[in-house]
């Protein structure tokens, strides 16, 4: 058989065009790591409060303080949604039962971490989590992932700074649940003084993150993805109003362009899909969630 370079060259030439189209037309292109922050409990209270740092990450990329969480508003359901990138009802996972049972190793709807595994084996993976159930009720078990787990966010946010320091080059997707705002939700009132002083606490914490990423020098080779499970009204949530279903969720990064997204066009679920379309990999052809278009 014989075989004529020129048509091999130019269809070879087609596919990397397709490809690069593909990524104009979300908006952005393949980066070097991810890092994963997400705010439980933070709804979209960032719009009534002086967070400088979340405020301004979020409008430095493509954002919404008007995603959708999936329902109920627990939040279970809502990590479960984001690191699987499907419905509660495929994943099966729920507050009932996150804390007493691993996450299926033979489930059709594996984490992303294990998708990245999968396509990528020597790939590094890091899960920081105030709430201890995302490590052990939600990645699967065998994985090779770097887990850290403290009580509250004051203690893992030194030991979060010290990793982007010594690991983060190497490292490609990097997650930190931050979940003390959603601890004081619960004690004492969603947006009580107490809630306030702590929302402020953690946009302390992502500022110095920005800063520890720019001395490192590299931001630009970084996509940060932000998002919140759900909001809360007085000493709880798990409902369908929009103080609990209403949350900020942002794409940062030196190739996305600044846009703010239309509301409830984006679920906080959708992170799934940014995260492993960012990083160059294959998004199941049965996720729920999706790329947001950024054109």
């Amino acid at each position: 058989m014989k075989f004529n370079l020129s048509v091999l060259l130019l269809a070879a030439l087609a596919s990397a065009r397709r490809d690069n189209d593909h990524d104009n037309n979300r908006g952005h292109g393949h980066v070097d790591r991810v890092i994963f922050l997400g705010l439980d409990g933070a709804g979209n209270f960032n719009t009534k409060l002086a967070v400088p740092a979340i405020n301004n990450l979020l409008e430095s990329g493509a954002y919404t303080n008007y995603a959708s969480s999936v329902d109920p508003s627990w939040s279970a359901h809502n990590w479960a949604s984001i690191f699987h990138g499907v419905t509660p009802e495929k994943h099966g996972v729920g507050n009932d039962n996150i804390k007493t049972k691993s996450y299926p190793e033979d489930s059709q709807y594996p984490s992303i971490f294990k998708i990245i595994n999968q396509q990528d084996p020597k790939a590094k993976l890091a899960s920081f989590a105030q709430w201890n159930p995302i490590n052990t009720g939600l990645i699967e078990r065998s994985l090779p992932v770097y887990r850290f787990n403290k009580p509250s966010d004051d203690e893992i946010f030194p030991e979060f700074i010290n990793f982007l320091k010594t690991n983060a080059t190497s490292t490609k997707f990097i997650s930190w649940v931050i979940g003390d705002i959603d601890d004081v939700g619960h004690a004492k009132c969603w947006m009580c003084s107490e809630f306030v002083d702590e929302f402020i606490r953690t946009d302390g914490y992502i500022g110095q993150i920005l800063d520890t990423l720019d001395s490192l020098r590299i931001k630009d080779s970084t996509l940060i993805v932000i998002a919140a499970d759900h909001g809360g009204v007085k000493y709880s949530h798990g409902g369908a109003t929009p103080k609990e279903k209403d949350v900020l969720f942002g794409i940062i990064g030196k190739d996305i362009r600044r846009k703010k997204l239309e509301d409830h066009t984006v679920r906080n679920m959708d992170a799934a899909a940014v995260i492993l379309e960012s990083l160059g990999y294959k998004v199941p052809a049965n996720f729920d969630a999706k790329y947001p278009n950024l054109r």
